[in-house]
């Protein structure tokens, strides 16, 4: 699936993760080290996720009094981010694995 590079490097879950075979665990800390992670079993090409923690966007007509907490977006087909949200099938699925930076 991916190579794994330095990134990979300490995880447990290394093998598991380049093979597309990790649990949802292992693709939470994965993200948390600031790599990108998707399930294998999604459909949908060029769909990965990743954790956003700093943000340009305005979020409203006075964006300095809001603090940004990290969260998770996904990459659609359409190449559009959307904040996401884990399924219970998701969070069960044994199929993750990191998607190498473009």
């Amino acid at each position: 699936m991916v190579d794994g590079g330095e990134q990979l490097r300490g995880f447990a879950a290394n093998e598991a993760l380049k093979q597309g075979v990790a649990p949802f665990g292992d693709a939470i800390q994965a993200l948390k080290a600031g790599l990108r992670v998707a399930r294998s079993g999604w459909n949908g090409k060029g769909m990965w996720l990743s954790l956003v923690t700093t943000w340009s966007g305005n979020v409203g007509p006075a964006p300095d009094q809001y603090a940004l907490l990290p969260f998770i977006c996904m990459r659609t087909v359409q190449a559009d981010f959307v904040p996401w949200l884990a399924s219970q099938t998701d969070m069960l699925a044994d199929d993750w694995m990191v998607v190498p930076a473009a």
